[in-house]
């Protein structure tokens, strides 16, 4: 390349003018199965429950998740889908204004939620998307047995109590296990793509 020419294309890139950020199209459209109206109306009844004080010596996270395999271990003609987890975690969008406040705890919540759906189902490889979320899910493979892929980020305690199978993270995650209110990692692998902390 004749220096000349390469002079020429450093012009036309100086004189582009700064352009305005664009908002984010974070607008997925996801069929409304039967299953998944249930999924959103149990859901929806999870949030309601107190998240906070120890029953029968478990934390409120164990609490909450056996709540929710109980759950939903009834109301639906098959067991659940790698494609419905799927799909539900898409649906958090809905929720993703609740879960940019810390003290209602959407975002445990929506991980405890997920974590007990990957184990009512009887399938293995499940994938869960949280890109088009601006608050990362907290708890995300609480107590987890299974091979879950994260699209996006995760936030904190991901894996916590962990038992076996594979957490991977396409993104960022805020912080791994934890010793003392939800329960360290036991077994299992975890794997992150981005940055951790």
């Amino acid at each position: 390349m004749k220096l000349e020419t390469k002079l020429k294309s450093e012009d036309l890139f100086d004189s582009l003018e700064d352009e305005s950020e664009q908002p984010v199209e974070r607008k997925i459209e996801v069929e409304r199965t039967p299953t998944l109206e249930k999924l959103t109306k149990k859901f929806d009844r999870q949030l309601k429950r107190n998240w906070g004080g120890n029953f029968k010596n478990q934390s409120p996270a164990t609490r909450h998740y056996n709540h929710a395999l109980k759950n939903l271990s009834t109301g639906f003609k098959h067991n659940l889908s790698a494609q419905d987890v799927e799909q539900f975690s898409i649906l958090l969008i809905q929720y993703d204004d609740l879960m940019s406040d810390w003290r209602n705890k959407i975002s445990e919540h929506a991980g405890i939620y997920l974590s007990a759906m990957v184990t009512a189902s009887d399938d293995n490889d499940f994938v869960i998307h949280t890109k088009q979320l601006q608050t990362p899910v907290d708890l995300i493979g609480f107590e987890n047995t299974k091979n879950v892929t994260v699209n996006g980020n995760a936030g904190d305690h991901i894996g916590c109590k962990m038992k076996d199978g594979k957490l991977l993270v396409r993104g960022n995650v805020k912080s791994i296990g934890n010793t003392n209110a939800y329960g360290p990692l036991e077994n299992g692998y975890v794997e992150v793509t981005g940055d951790v902390g």
